[in-house]
């Protein structure tokens, strides 16, 4: 799509900077498995709403001491392999009760820390709290955003 940068408010979209701009919205739409309705004027808030669920949600499949996350169904995410700053969400499958390891899919398995560097010690994991973890590429370590 042709940038519109240093458009400004009242700017004619061409034709073809139109038509671009609509695919793109309709593509979102199409993403969340919707059908595109002319009379539906919410469809496209219910499908970002949509999209961002899914866009990063793990389940676990395992048990502590290691995690093995897996993509949801249905979920946006493309691959298993680890990049710097990558962010999971997932609920455990257990409650941990001390070091974690930590892999997703069938990569290698790294060890999970607290923001601070430092192993888990059990009770940061819970089966009814919602995790986020994020991958620092340096380190090759996993670390809990919020401990």
């Amino acid at each position: 799509m042709k940038a519109l940068n240093g458009q400004s408010s009242g700017s004619i979209l061409t034709e073809s900077d139109w038509d671009e701009f609509t695919f793109e919205l309709e593509n979102v739409i199409k993403t969340t498995d919707r059908m595109l309705d002319s009379l539906d004027t919410t469809q496209l808030g219910a499908s970002v709403r949509d999209y961002c669920s899914r866009s990063n949600w793990y389940y676990d499949f395992s048990l502590i001491p290691n995690l093995v996350l897996l993509a949801k169904p249905n979920s946006l995410v493309q691959s298993s392999i680890e990049q710097d700053g990558q962010i999971v969400r997932f609920r455990p499958g257990a409650n941990n009760t001390g070091a974690v390891g930590f892999s997703i899919g069938l990569g290698p398995t790294n060890t999970l820390r607290t923001e601070a560097d430092a192993l888990l010690v059990g009770g940061e994991l819970l089966t009814n709290r919602d995790a986020e973890a994020r991958y620092d590429a340096a380190t090759t370590h996993w670390f809990l955003i919020g401990f």
